[in-house]
């Protein structure tokens, strides 16, 4: 279904390969962030949904063992705009937009936090749980 939306023109935060957007949709309350690639078509934001739910499934049954702190995924979901749009931003990742302060404790190229933060690690490594199936990146 059409989902009509407004957003700013520049982004408000960016990393390595995506750049985010506050966008909000038309009758809803509450901000989104939309998420958008620098490079290509777009098309890996199919993937990284997908990867997202998987992490969902994996963060509920990781967060049944009582961790310390809990892991938490976001809902996301896919949007298509409109062809106007630069090439690498047709396609983009919407999830809901959370006020505060983030920190990163890893990264994808094996980089770790010196902050004393065992759960995102943990989490990070119990990639056995699900045979190996579905490596996490962070």
């Amino acid at each position: 279904y059409q989902r009509r939306v407004h957003g700013e023109a520049d982004p408000f935060a960016e990393g390595t390969f995506r750049e985010a957007y506050l966008i909000s949709e038309v009758g809803v309350p509450g901000m989104m962030v939309a998420k958008g690639h620098k490079e290509g078509d777009g098309s890996a934001c199919y993937a990284e949904v997908e990867m997202q739910a998987c992490c969902q499934v994996l963060a509920k049954a990781y967060n049944s063992h009582s961790p310390p702190r809990e892991v938490q995924f976001l809902d996301c979901y896919v949007i298509l705009r409109h062809e106007s749009a630069p090439q690498n931003m047709r396609i983009m990742i919407i999830e809901p937009y959370l006020n505060g302060v983030f920190r990163k404790y890893n990264g994808n190229n094996g980089w770790v936090s010196v902050d004393d933060r065992n759960t995102p690690q943990a989490f990070l490594l119990s990639w056995g749980f699900d045979g190996g199936r579905h490596p996490r990146c962070r």
